[in-house]
């Protein structure tokens, strides 16, 4: 990756809910980088289960201070509506554009 999450104070990580928890991908970048005096804003979409996705994020960004986490939900059927009011998800995105 040509970015490194070290030059930046705050840093939004999402991830698919995969079987209850974070996307294998993801695990393995957040467990790849020091994260003591970050802020760290996690948000996870899932069908319907939304699992323990922030609590793992949580635990794998040691040191790690977290703000305005989301979790957005799409139908369960697998397909691509969104149930989660876009209005929320846009209120989300203005207040984490402020920080």
């Amino acid at each position: 990756m040509s970015v490194n999450p070290e030059d930046y104070d705050v840093i939004v990580v999402g991830t698919p809910t995969w079987w209850y928890t974070m996307a294998p991908a993801v695990l393995t970048f957040l467990t790849a980088h020091d994260w003591k005096g970050k802020t760290v804003i996690p948000f996870q979409t899932h069908g319907g289960w939304p699992g323990h996705v922030i609590r793992d994020m949580k635990a794998a960004c040691k040191g790690a201070q977290f703000s305005h986490e989301m979790a957005i939900q799409f139908d369960s059927t697998g397909g691509a509506e969104m149930v989660t009011p876009e209005k929320d998800v846009d209120k989300w995105i203005r207040q984490i554009a402020d920080l």
